[in-house]
Formats: structure tokens, C-alpha cells, sequence
């Protein structure tokens, strides 16, 4: 099992799942469906699968480790309650938002009650709940609790920690999508203020979050900070050598957009097109 969890780590997704399907039989055949190996068996097969886009498969043997940890150790012990999360993710992944949410929300309470508020592994469900609540545009739910969870894992974890930066991104977008820009802006200039000091001004997370930034700024009308923010970014990227990156074409297309409302059309036409013809030569071909 442990040779598949390498293999699934350097990208070997076909190989990984070839040998955790074996593993997982062997551990079946001489232990026994209820034992603890064959119970991480069931949870690491179904990682690869995830991660191999192969939902159904994925979501079989989560169920089978919840069941087996359920049967083993009980609904409120930690791993069970971790092992639940983690099949709310795959749900929420193959697109049942109803069973995602139902667990999600009985995981959480659980946790909370467990291991208590501030415990990762309920940061962890709370941010997978915020972030369900931002997708079905339940607003006034996930706002409250991206919030929350930002503030906990800032004491928890520290401002700078990826988690929360994560999250805390997370959260200017949920304030974009609640029509409450002015906060989503103050979320993204403190993400970019801790991802330089840490990063770098040139890192791919950087960067990311300067075009986020921008494009918030452009809903707000501020068309010439936007402008301002997307060529410097883009000039980052060219200057790195990462302009044919996907968020390298991104920032190229939101900056020609920018160009675009503020009437400087030839502008916007030549990046338009350049970052056109970049996609055509970089991306892979769609059927």
C-alpha cells in the first residue's frame, strides 16, 4: 500500500491504483474486511480514484472506509469523523450538494463537540462547509463562517500559515459574490501583503491573487487601478517566463478586458490576440 501512496505522489495515477487495488485484496484475503488495514486500503484507493477523476469508484470505497471505521470505532471518534469530511468532499465532488451538506454539517458539530472549534481537522470541515454554503449561494451562511474560520485559524495556525491564506481567499470571494466588494478587497490586498513577505512578489500564489485583486477592482469600476495592478502582474509573468501558464493567459485575457472599457481598443485587440494565439499553442486541443 505504501508503494501505491508513492507512486499516486509522483503522478503514477494508473500504476497507484493498480497496486492499492492489490493491496487492498491481499489485506481483505488475510485480515479480513473489518481490520484496520483493509479500512486504509479503502481510503487510499479511493484518494486515487478521486484524483483520477473516477467519482463513482471514489465514493464506493469512502463509503466503505466510513462504514468499516464506523463499525470499528464508533460515529464520534475523530478518525471516523475525518473519514466523513473527506467523503463529503467526493460527494460534493460527483455533485450531490444535498448529501455533502447533510454531512458536512453533522461532521462539523461532531468535531466541534470532539475535538473542539479550534481543533484543524474542524477548520478543515468548517472551510469545506463555507465553501458548499458560497457554492448553492447560501451567502448569509457562508460568509459568518469563512469569517470565523479565518479568525480561528489565524490564532490557531498563524496569518501566514497556506491553510489560512487559502481560506482567507476564500472569503474575499464569498464577499465578491455577496455584493460586498469593498471587503473583498481588503481580504485580497492582505493576502497579497502576506504572500509577498513569504513568497515573494513574483510567486505563482502572488501573482494569482493580484489578478483577483484587479478583476474586483474592475467590478467596482475602478477601471485604472485594475489596469494599473494587470500590467504589472502580466509583466511578472513575461518576465518569469510564465505567460503561456494558464494564470498567465488569464491575466493577459483581464488585462485586455480592462483595456477594453476604457476605450484603449487597439491595445485591447493586439493582447486579446496574442493571448489567443499563446492558448491555441499551449493548451491542449479540445474535441
Amino acid at each position: 500500500m505504501n508503494l501505491g501512496r508513492a507512486e499516486l505522489q509522483i503522478g503514477h495515477r494508473d500504476v497507484a491504483i493498480t497496486l492499492l487495488v492489490d493491496a487492498l485484496r491481499g489485506s481483505e484475503s488475510a485480515l479480513g474486511p473489518a481490520d484496520r488495514t483493509t479500512i486504509a486500503a479503502h481510503t487510499a484507493l479511493a484518494q486515487a480514484y478521486r484524483l483520477h477523476g473516477k467519482a463513482t469508484l471514489a465514493l464506493m470505497h469512502y463509503r466503505k472506509s466510513v462504514d468499516g471505521l464506523l463499525a470499528t470505532l464508533g460515529p464520534d471518534d475523530a478518525k471516523t469523523l475525518s473519514a466523513q469530511n473527506d467523503l463529503a468532499e467526493c460527494l460534493q465532488y460527483a455533485g450531490d450538494n444535498a448529501a455533502a451538506l447533510a454531512m458536512y454539517e453533522a461532521t462539523r458539530t461532531k468535531l466541534t463537540a470532539k475535538l473542539s472549534a479550534d481543533h484543524p481537522d474542524t477548520l478543515t470541515c468548517s472551510s469545506n462547509l463555507a465553501l458548499l454554503y458560497r457554492v448553492l449561494e447560501r451567502h448569509d451562511l457562508a460568509v459568518p463562517l469563512f469569517e470565523e474560520t479565518v479568525s480561528r485559524m489565524k490564532n490557531v495556525l498563524g496569518a501566514k500559515h497556506p491553510s489560512t491564506l487559502v481560506v482567507q481567499n476564500n472569503l474575499a470571494v464569498a464577499y465578491s459574490a455577496a455584493k460586498k466588494p469593498e471587503k473583498s478587497v481588503l481580504i485580497y490586498e492582505d493576502v497579497v501583503s502576506q504572500l509577498t513577505a513569504k513568497s515573494g512578489t513574483d510567486h505563482p500564489d502572488t501573482l494569482t491573487t493580484r489578478n483577483n485583486l484587479a478583476m474586483t477592482h474592475k467590478a467596482m469600476g475602478k477601471l485604472n487601478l485594475a489596469e494599473t495592478i494587470l500590467k504589472d502582474t502580466h509583466e511578472r509573468y513575461t518576465r518569469t517566463g510564465k505567460l503561456d501558464h494558464p494564470d498567465g493567459l488569464r491575466t493577459a485575457n483581464n488585462l485586455a478586458l480592462v483595456l477594453r472599457d476604457l476605450k484603449k481598443t487597439a491595445e485591447a485587440m493586439t493582447l486579446f490576440e496574442e493571448a489567443h494565439r499563446r492558448a491555441q499553442a499551449t493548451l491542449p486541443a479540445t474535441q
